[in-house]
């Protein structure tokens, strides 16, 4: 999330460019988005309150900014049955809300996502596999690659196992 004083000062460039004090960001639609819960700024060597009191909700903005929550997410819509669609958002709401159940992994508290939406990979073989289920029909003419490509999530356990992913999509 973007420090508090960086969105303040939008507010009072807009207000100096336009000559007009007296509205948020003079008007002008803004839209925010993301979890407010989970995502703070990155103020490095500084404390947890310091960096609590550096976010978006504790700026003098938010008294004003009107809050819309999406009641349906329309990505999962496409290609699935109701039933799946039901249990993935539920699941995405219970991780997002923390009441997901975890486990005792390595001595730390970690969730694990059903087997039908998630996969574990081994060998170089595993991931091929991998990769090509995911993106099935990329190299489809029909399919144009914006679409391939916004219908898929790739996650990956480390940044090392994620470094290896673009060498084999690119086959």
């Amino acid at each position: 999330m973007i420090h508090k004083h960086a969105l303040e000062a939008v507010d009072r460039s807009l207000h100096d460019i336009m000559d007009n004090p007296t509205s948020l960001f003079d008007g002008k639609v803004v839209i925010f988005s993301g979890d407010f819960k989970k995502i703070l700024p990155i103020i490095p060597r500084d404390t947890p309150s310091a960096t609590v009191a550096a976010s978006f909700r504790r700026s003098s903005i938010w008294n004003d900014v009107k809050i819309v929550k999406l009641t349906k997410n329309m990505r999962l819509r496409r290609g699935s049955d109701d039933a799946s669609i039901e249990e993935w958002a539920k699941t995405l709401v219970d991780i997002g809300n923390e009441t997901y159940p975890d486990q005792d992994i390595y001595g730390f508290p970690m969730i694990r996502l059903p087997d039908a939406i998630a996969m574990n990979w081994e060998t170089d073989q595993d991931l091929n596999a991998y990769i090509d289920q995911i993106y099935v029909d990329i190299n489809n003419p029909a399919n144009p690659r914006s679409t391939c490509l916004s219908e898929r999530f790739w996650h990956a356990r480390t940044s090392g196992s994620m470094n290896t992913t673009p060498k084999c999509c690119a086959r």
